[in-house]
């Protein structure tokens, strides 16, 4: 969209149900959760063109750009996995298990954890970078939805869909 016409300039055909969308670092590349197709697609923002797809779990939901890492990490809503995407080989490098149907997903500033809000379990899965590895498992109100670290890293919010209510996480140094 031309934000000084409000005019869209551009489409891009990606896979069935796209639910995320989130860019790198550099802001080369888009990276698209489509939710019906278990795929990844990944797009070369100055060509506007999908370069590849990735084979990830089942129901892609959200997305994830690590900080400082080629990586990209999105949640598999139906098989309640994590996939870790190396992003210089356009491969997956992990499959995590997480709780039941995880809905969102987000780096910690410095890229050592990822937290994982999952609806049906009540909980938010912590992944260790480093491992690839489910650390702690943290309870949350009812079905958690959404969760944003603050950029100083000591906290995150979650939000509670079913309950109304946000949880607050203090997080480790």
């Amino acid at each position: 969209i031309d934000t000084a016409t409000n005019k869209v300039v551009a489409q891009i055909k990606v896979p069935p149900n796209p639910h995320w969308v989130a860019f790198s670092n550099d802001g080369r590349r888009a990276y698209t959760a489509n939710h019906e197709s278990n795929l990844v697609s990944v797009i070369d923002t100055t060509t506007l063109q999908v370069v590849a797809t990735v084979p990830v779990g089942t129901s892609p939901h959200s997305i994830a750009v690590h900080p400082n890492r080629p990586l990209v990490a999105n949640v598999n809503y139906d098989s309640n996995t994590v996939t870790m995407i190396d992003t210089n080989a356009l491969k997956v490098v992990a499959t995590i298990p997480v709780g039941r149907n995880p809905r969102d997903i987000v780096w910690a500033p410095d890229g050592r954890f990822a937290y994982v809000a999952n609806e049906d379990s009540n909980n938010v899965s912590v992944i260790d970078a480093a491992t690839n590895q489910v650390t702690a498992t943290i309870p949350t109100g009812a079905a958690p939805s959404c969760i944003a670290v603050l950029p100083n890293g000591r906290q995150a919010y979650v939000s509670n869909s079913t309950g109304g209510t946000l949880t607050v996480l203090e997080l480790a140094d």
